[in-house]
């Protein structure tokens, strides 16, 4: 599998689909690039591709939680699953959560 497709695969764009005729098609090279450099990661060489990609497949482990969590009132309590290095395991947490009404909530992983 070449960088394009690797890196296409990564960030979720299928390489092919059913039309609502059921025609079959291929994503070609370009599309997939045109995509791709919609979705901020460069894809016009091959190098570009491969840095694309390591930076795509950091993004999680730089990122402390996911941008959006959809929880149902019912599944009380909630959840979301924060990463941090290692080395920050013992520091505080502060969090704000935005809710759909526009309303605000928050606290920190102090348990006293």
């Amino acid at each position: 599998m070449d960088q394009l497709e690797r890196l296409a695969d990564a960030a979720g764009i299928e390489p092919e689909f059913f039309d609502i005729f059921g025609g079959h098609h291929v994503v070609p090279p370009e599309t997939k690039c045109a995509i791709l450099n919609a979705l901020g990661l460069s894809a016009g060489t091959a190098d570009e591709c491969a840095a694309s990609l390591q930076a795509l497949e950091q993004r999680a482990w730089r990122r402390l939680c996911d941008p959006v969590a959809v929880v149902a009132a019912e599944a009380q309590p909630a959840a979301v699953e924060i990463t941090v290095p290692d080395d920050c395991a013992g520091l505080q947490v502060e969090w704000h959560l935005s809710l759909e009404d526009g309303s605000t909530i928050g606290g920190n992983n102090d348990a006293g």
